[in-house]
């Protein structure tokens, strides 16, 4: 079971992470593939009303200045996106900040196991307990919601902005 859970959860972070890293700012986005979630631009309302009918908390960091949100629905899993003006809607670009929920069977649990990958380091923050720093990809940072509902990934272009947001608060549930 444990097995299966780590290799799960390396599949969402290896996508996660792909996506949120790939690209450049000359890059297009490939059209999204039959069955994909289609990336789009929503205000904070229609984010709200997401959140209100998802069966799992959705994670944000609140409004930015400048900022467009970008909202990605899969079956499991909710991505927002902040996005700049000249941003494309679904153009992977590794410098903008991302707030992932992902709906997993025991995020506790599967951030246990993540928590022991070599090279993983973790650390305390106010409000939401353990946080996990992915070893492969240092802008990502992970943490469980206390109802331990959905795991969080926060991505941010810089490892310390990452760490930042959620030490600050700011990455909070939609609502």
């Amino acid at each position: 079971m444990l097995r299966g859970l780590v290799i799960a959860l390396a599949v969402v972070v290896g996508v996660v992470a792909y996506v949120a890293t790939s690209g450049g700012d000359d890059e297009q986005a490939a059209p999204a593939e039959q069955g994909e979630a289609a990336a789009r631009i929503v205000s904070e309302e229609e984010l709200a009303d997401v959140a209100s009918t998802s069966e799992t908390p959705v994670y944000w960091a609140g409004e930015m200045d400048g900022a467009e949100i970008e909202l990605t629905e899969e079956a499991d899993s909710v991505l927002v996106r902040y996005l700049e003006e000249d941003d494309e809607v679904g153009a992977a670009r590794a410098q903008r900040i991302a707030i992932g929920s992902y709906a997993l069977p025991n995020p506790r649990k599967a951030l246990n196991a993540f928590a022991e990958t070599p090279g993983a380091t973790m650390t305390e923050a106010a409000g939401v307990g353990k946080v996990v720093i992915s070893p492969g990809a240092r802008k990502n940072v992970y943490f469980v919601d206390p109802d331990n509902e959905v795991q969080v990934e926060v991505y941010a272009p810089d490892a310390k902005q990452a760490i930042g947001l959620v030490r600050s608060g700011k990455v909070q549930p939609v609502g």
